[in-house]
């Protein structure tokens, strides 16, 4: 499969701005511990990335529909397009709003532009029949969701919301999918993360804490040595792509835990409820 500047742009955009944007994950782990340990910390991420690329590995395909989901509901609770999760009372409601804006990438844009996405799904060796039939559910799905969340409670936001997705869908020959994933990826979702785990570690976003810089270099190393590993078989069609998801999703097991769930349970500043 040949690749073009654009997606070339895309996918180097993922791995300096995308990749490392759970490098605070252990500050912020160690700022609502009174006993933080560093031992465990390693171990359970170094497990949980391990963990993943073997299933990257050895299941493709179940693990791919396993990262689109888990990400819808990641990407979601980040709130990306501001539609103000937190103040949805409703629970049904709330769900909706989570997977309308989670599956913006996850489900949306592979949808619309499936004859694009359906080689890119296939070079990271995953069985595009498989993932249409059980991706056929979850767009349905997600069109409900984004009914819901448009239509109740309506504001001019959400207004746009649906303008903006509308004129996509109408020009989206006109935009490369793995591109229009990384801007949303880098500048949707990475950026307020690292901004808001900044300003709740009450350190300047200029000025990060020495362990960002380490841990994000660690994370390129692991694409490094993925893209090694996955050059040497004989099915990698695209090594890189291969190497840059298979840590993306690896990364985002033990990285969701801490932001989903274990911090929601800490600090209120990180719930997505009142």
């Amino acid at each position: 499969m040949t690749f073009s500047t654009i997606d070339i742009l895309a996918i180097l955009g993922v791995i300096l701005f995308g990749i490392p944007h759970g490098a605070l994950d252990w500050e912020l782990v160690k700022h609502g511990d009174s006993h933080p340990r560093l031992v465990r910390f390693v171990c359970f991420y170094l497990g949980s990335t391990a963990a993943g690329v073997i299933l990257w590995i050895t299941v493709p395909t179940a693990t791919l529909l396993l990262f689109l989901l888990i990400t819808a509901i990641h990407f979601g609770r980040a709130d990306p397009f501001k539609l103000c999760v937190s103040d949805v009372h409703n629970n049904f409601l709330k769900t909706a709003n989570i997977l309308f804006q989670g599956g913006a990438v996850s489900v949306f844009l592979p949808w619309v532009h499936w004859t694009t996405v359906a080689p890119l799904f296939t070079t990271l060796n995953a069985n595009t029949a498989t993932v249409a039939d059980f991706g056929s559910p979850f767009v349905s799905l997600w069109l409900l969701a984004f009914i819901c969340t448009v239509c109740f409670d309506i504001s001019i936001k959400k207004i746009s919301v649906l303008l903006g997705f509308t004129a996509y869908y109408a020009l989206h020959n006109f935009f490369n999918p793995l591109f229009t994933f990384a801007l949303f990826f880098c500048f949707l979702h990475s950026a307020p993360h690292y901004l808001k785990a900044s300003e709740h570690l009450g350190t300047p976003a200029t000025s990060p804490k020495k362990s960002f810089w380490v841990n994000t270099v660690c994370a390129w190393v692991l694409v490094i040595f993925a893209f090694a590993f996955f050059d040497k078989l004989a099915d990698a069609i695209a090594p890189l792509l291969s190497a840059v998801f298979a840590i993306l999703f690896a990364l985002t097991l033990p990285h969701m835990f801490i932001v989903d769930i274990l911090l929601p349970k800490r600090f209120f500043s990180w719930r997505i409820t009142e």
